[in-house]
């Protein structure tokens, strides 16, 4: 369940004003030390950039690492950690219809690496509620398949 969180939570990082196109489009963002991001969870401060790496800080000792394209790659606080060897993908410029997938290894802190199989979707771009305001966002969804296709699947949402 804190993975769902944390996925639909970034979200908010994903926000941007399309340009004057039909459809809507966003380039990836940059994000500089002191920056702060405010997900449902709560405030995030970006404290530093370490090799393409952001690292957000937040209350409780909660840290977030995103990479350039902002795919999660550590979630770590008090309750737990989720790492993921590489990132979730997330591929640039985002629209609506955009997809990929990716072969990945995660772990938490009650298991060592195993082996996922990662789909993801850009699935709408739609208003989005957060404590700082509502903003248009990308909808995101990803799906997470322990073993080979066609075995169990999970599926979160970013958005």
């Amino acid at each position: 369940m804190q993975l769902l969180s944390l996925i639909a939570a970034l979200s908010v990082l994903l926000f941007s004003v399309p340009t004057l196109a039909q459809t809507p489009r966003a380039e990836r963002p940059t994000y500089a030390i002191g920056d702060k991001w405010i997900p449902p969870s709560g405030v995030f401060e970006l404290i530093r950039i370490e090799n393409d790496i952001y690292i957000f800080s937040g209350e409780g000792r909660r840290e977030i690492r995103l990479n350039k394209d902002l795919g999660l790659v550590k979630a770590e606080g008090p309750t737990g950690l989720l790492e993921f060897h590489p990132s979730l993908p997330l591929e640039w410029p985002l629209e609506v219809g955009k997809k990929g997938s990716r072969q990945i290894e995660w772990q938490t802190l009650q298991s060592g690496f195993n082996r996922i199989y990662v789909n993801w979707e850009v699935e709408s771009y739609e208003d989005v509620q957060v404590p700082a305001g509502s903003f248009k966002a990308f909808k995101i969804h990803y799906s997470f398949q322990v073993g080979p296709p066609g075995a169990r699947q999970w599926r979160a949402s970013k958005g």
